[in-house]
């Protein structure tokens, strides 16, 4: 936070870029967020800086579709590059003394993501098919680090790219592999297929691996 009476002394000059949409997506990580909540489109806002956290005054916002092959980091790059042509554009304004076209926050529709409510990194397997694949490419920043939650299949087993697979006959196990690759039971019995896993010195696991790790993935589901 910026000292208000720092602000104070640039009464309607601080700018903010927010990499999300403003007010319904204020705080932290709102990106990652956008993919669980299954938004359709998403965006980054500039606003005037007040004393309280992103609830200045609207300047600008720009959206962009989301895809369904959107990771956390190819969402955090989109809003990136919106940001920054909003950003070009409201400073040539600036620069150019024209009057910027500004608009008082809703706050009624306010969401205030904190830390605190980020998932547990560990992927609940008792959850819906399609949260698992959300959960997972929202976590996904490869070939960078997550800055928040990293899915997590087993404790230090990172989960990168997965598949949804709705016709899977498990028989009598949650545990089923094709073409070498494992594919687990979902809470609604759909399969996801794990495409990319690795451990947390990189190396990215084998079918002989998911094998040995067999018995604690059913012990999951009990």
């Amino acid at each position: 936070m910026i000292n208000n009476n720092i602000i104070s002394l640039y009464s309607n000059k601080c700018i903010n870029f927010h990499p999300g949409i403003l007010p319904e997506y204020a705080g932290m990580f709102v990106y990652q967020w956008a993919i669980l909540n299954k938004e359709k489109y998403f965006g980054s806002s500039i606003h005037f800086i007040n004393d309280k956290i992103d609830q200045g005054k609207i300047i600008k916002i720009k959206k962009f579709k989301i895809l369904k092959n959107d990771t956390g980091l190819s969402m955090y790059l989109k809003c990136l590059k919106v940001g920054f042509s909003s950003f070009k554009l409201v400073l040539n304004n600036i620069i150019k003394n024209k009057k910027l076209s500004v608009k008082k926050q809703n706050l009624k529709n306010r969401n205030v993501f904190y830390i605190k409510d980020l998932p547990n990194s560990l992927i609940d397997l008792k959850k819906r098919g399609d949260y698992i694949i959300d959960f997972v490419r929202s976590g996904n920043f490869l070939p960078l680090k997550s800055p928040s939650f990293q899915p997590q299949i087993i404790k230090n087993i990172y989960i990168y790219k997965v598949k949804l697979l709705k016709k899977v006959n498990f028989r009598n196990s949650n545990l089923y592999f094709e073409n070498f690759k494992p594919i687990v039971r979902t809470g609604d019995d759909y399969g996801i297929k794990i495409i990319l896993a690795k451990y947390k010195s990189g190396k990215e696991l084998e079918y002989n691996d998911w094998k040995k790790l067999s018995k604690k993935i059913n012990n999951l589901y009990e």
